[in-house]
């Protein structure tokens, strides 16, 4: 994807979060209620870190090629899972917010297939597994792999369990995280066109 398409799907982005803040900040809380400031107060709280994880994601899709090469950009690998599963989390609180349920939970067989690295919930699978690599749930071990013939944008990681087996898994991060924008994007569409009267927050104020 161009730098002048990625600039647009931006654009787009914040325009829809900036609908979405408007449409919370117009709902009156009792800030003296404390189940209202709060349920409220998570809702701006994730309108805050789609906000800076957007800037995250597109500060890593505008890295040159000469980021990847030595030392390892193991920073950025940290840096750009932290940032897709922080997106993840803050539509769900949105979701909560606007719709009472998370809406975007996908189903347990598709959450298995791990060879979609597109799939929103897989994003923090990987997350998970790297972060926790030393004792995952204490039935595996995982790191970040070596490889001078990584393709850019790329991270390979490799899991070694209880049972003796081990495996390897490889993720295209530009790629998930453009695909994660529009996936985005499309959620927030659905908060800023719903009307404020069917906004469940709203709904339970009444």
């Amino acid at each position: 994807m161009c730098r002048m398409m990625i600039q647009d799907l931006y654009s787009e982005y914040r325009t829809l979060l900036d609908d979405v803040h408007k449409k919370i900040m117009s709902i009156s809380v009792d800030m003296k209620n404390a189940n209202q400031r709060k349920s409220w107060g998570r809702a701006i709280a994730a309108y805050d870190c789609l906000e800076d994880s957007i800037d995250a994601i597109l500060e890593f899709n505008s890295l040159n090629d000469n980021a990847y090469i030595a030392p390892r950009p193991t920073l950025y690998y940290y840096g750009i899972l932290q940032a897709l599963s922080i997106q993840v989390e803050a539509l769900k609180q949105l979701d909560l917010f606007f719709y009472g349920e998370v809406k975007q939970q996908k189903d347990d067989k598709v959450k298995k297939q791990a060879d979609d690295a597109d799939n929103e919930e897989y994003i923090v699978d990987v997350r998970n597994d790297i972060f926790h690599g030393c004792n995952k749930n204490g039935k595996e071990s995982c790191f970040i792999a070596k490889s001078n013939n990584m393709k850019i944008g790329s991270l390979w990681y490799g899991i070694y369990r209880n049972d003796g087996t081990f495996s390897d898994k490889t993720i295209n991060l530009r790629k998930a995280s453009l695909k994660q924008i529009k996936e985005v994007r499309s959620h927030l569409k659905t908060f800023s066109s719903i009307p404020k009267e069917q906004i469940h927050f709203y709904k339970s104020l009444q």
